[in-house]
Protein backbone atom coordinates (compact mmCIF):
# COMPACT_ATOMS: atom_id res chain seq x y z
CA UNK A 1 0.00 0.00 0.00
CA UNK A 2 1.32 3.39 -0.99
CA UNK A 3 -0.08 6.41 0.87
CA UNK A 4 0.26 8.62 -2.19
CA UNK A 5 -2.57 8.09 -4.68
CA UNK A 6 -1.13 10.15 -7.53
CA UNK A 7 1.55 8.82 -9.84
CA UNK A 8 3.25 10.70 -12.65
CA UNK A 9 3.23 9.20 -16.11
CA UNK A 10 5.25 10.50 -19.02
CA UNK A 11 3.65 10.08 -22.40
CA UNK A 12 5.59 10.48 -25.64
CA UNK A 13 3.54 12.02 -28.43
CA UNK A 14 3.96 11.20 -32.13
CA UNK A 15 6.00 14.36 -32.71
CA UNK A 16 8.56 13.27 -30.10
CA UNK A 17 7.45 15.75 -27.46
CA UNK A 18 6.92 14.43 -23.95
CA UNK A 19 3.79 15.37 -22.07
CA UNK A 20 3.42 14.93 -18.33
CA UNK A 21 0.05 13.71 -17.17
CA UNK A 22 -1.16 13.07 -13.65
CA UNK A 23 -3.09 9.82 -13.34
CA UNK A 24 -4.88 8.49 -10.27
CA UNK A 25 -4.10 4.77 -10.55
CA UNK A 26 -5.83 3.92 -7.29
CA UNK A 27 -9.31 5.21 -8.15
CA UNK A 28 -9.27 5.46 -11.95
CA UNK A 29 -11.73 2.60 -12.53
CA UNK A 30 -14.19 3.86 -9.92
CA UNK A 31 -14.08 7.37 -11.44
CA UNK A 32 -14.69 6.05 -14.95
CA UNK A 33 -17.69 4.00 -13.78
CA UNK A 34 -19.14 6.91 -11.75
CA UNK A 35 -18.72 9.31 -14.68
CA UNK A 36 -20.27 6.79 -17.09
CA UNK A 37 -23.27 6.31 -14.82
CA UNK A 38 -23.68 10.08 -14.53
CA UNK A 39 -23.45 10.45 -18.32
CA UNK A 40 -26.13 7.88 -19.09
CA UNK A 41 -28.33 9.58 -16.47
CA UNK A 42 -27.88 12.90 -18.27
CA UNK A 43 -25.81 14.39 -15.45
CA UNK A 44 -22.34 14.66 -16.95
CA UNK A 45 -20.02 13.30 -19.58
CA UNK A 46 -17.93 10.12 -19.60
CA UNK A 47 -14.28 10.28 -18.61
CA UNK A 48 -13.38 8.04 -21.53
CA UNK A 49 -15.12 8.30 -24.88
CA UNK A 50 -16.08 5.33 -27.00
CA UNK A 51 -13.33 6.26 -29.48
CA UNK A 52 -10.71 6.28 -26.71
CA UNK A 53 -11.98 2.93 -25.46
CA UNK A 54 -11.73 1.50 -28.96
CA UNK A 55 -8.11 2.71 -29.25
CA UNK A 56 -7.28 1.00 -25.95
CA UNK A 57 -8.91 -2.21 -27.14
CA UNK A 58 -6.92 -2.13 -30.40
CA UNK A 59 -3.66 -1.74 -28.47
CA UNK A 60 -4.56 -4.54 -26.08
CA UNK A 61 -5.45 -6.90 -28.93
CA UNK A 62 -2.25 -5.97 -30.79
CA UNK A 63 -0.18 -6.63 -27.66
CA UNK A 64 -1.85 -10.02 -27.21
CA UNK A 65 -1.24 -10.92 -30.86
CA UNK A 66 2.41 -9.81 -30.63
CA UNK A 67 2.92 -11.90 -27.50
CA UNK A 68 1.25 -14.88 -29.13
CA UNK A 69 3.19 -14.74 -32.39
CA UNK A 70 6.45 -13.13 -31.25
CA UNK A 71 6.10 -10.61 -34.06
CA UNK A 72 5.42 -6.87 -34.19
CA UNK A 73 1.82 -5.88 -34.80
CA UNK A 74 0.97 -2.57 -36.38
CA UNK A 75 -1.81 -0.60 -34.71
Amino acid sequence: FFPIAWWWTYIRAQDGEEAEEQIDHVNAHDKVVRDFNAAISGNGSPTVTGREGLKSLKFALAAREAAKTGRSVQV
